[in-house]
């Protein structure tokens, strides 16, 4: 997907960082909103984050292993 290590490093880095803070907004989200807001708001989280992994971070972790974070490994 991309071939450029350092690309796809800086790219993987800022996507991890993305996926920490949307996670953040969960808290947000149930400190302020009623349950169903919540529980909404998770499924629909949980899809974003899902097509983060799947669509982009994984490809890449695919062309270059060693990027991949030992947490997912």
């Amino acid at each position: 997907m991309i071939s450029d290590k350092e690309t796809a490093k800086e790219i993987c880095n800022t996507l991890a960082d993305c996926s920490l803070k949307l996670r953040g907004t969960l808290d947000l989200v149930k400190s302020n909103c009623v349950a169903g807001e919540v529980e909404q708001y998770k499924q629909k989280l949980g899809v974003v984050l899902g097509h983060l992994m799947l669509d982009l971070r994984d490809p890449i972790y695919k062309e270059h292993p060693d990027l991949l974070p030992r947490d997912l490994r």
